[in-house]
């Protein structure tokens, strides 16, 4: 198990430091005004490989769910118990498109209230697979062997 060392936004987002980045990007897509602060912190990798829940009927382009969070999230002036997730490397809260296009954010484009660890043209028609685990006070989803879409 290895340690790394990220900065991380001064809240405690209990989905970790990536959706931290994403809230940012969001609400100044939104319009908010966003004021953060950064520290250092030390994370562990959580594997999930072993004990999360898979997605099933894994392809191209789909998204799935809503499946549930476990807890209610606040999330810029929304709280949200439930999640969605894209084979593309994103999950929200409530969008249900299939986005590929690995757009620059802040987007209009973009799917709403978005959080994008990965967000590119994934394809699990071959191989990888998509999973999910909830804890008391986290989500951890992993994308795992996902190839990029090639013609």
């Amino acid at each position: 198990m290895s340690r790394n060392t990220l900065g991380s936004s001064s809240t405690s987002h209990p989905i970790g430091w990536i959706l931290g980045i994403a809230s940012l990007l969001l609400a100044v897509q939104q319009g908010f005004a966003v004021t953060y602060s950064w520290r250092t912190t030390t994370y562990e990798w959580v594997d999930i490989s072993g004990s999360g829940t898979y997605v099933s009927g894994l392809g191209d382009d789909n998204n799935f769910g809503p499946y549930s969070i476990g807890f209610n999230f606040p999330f810029y002036g929304s709280s949200f118990s439930t999640f969605r997730v894209c084979e593309n490397g994103w999950i929200s809260f409530t969008s249900s498109a299939h986005t590929y296009t690995d757009t620059a954010l802040p987007s209009t484009s973009a799917p709403e209230n978005l959080v994008a660890p990965f967000f590119d043209d994934l394809d699990f028609r071959s191989q990888g697979s998509v999973c999910y685990k909830r804890e008391s006070n986290r989500l951890i989803v992993s994308w795992l062997n996902a190839q990029h879409f090639s013609m």
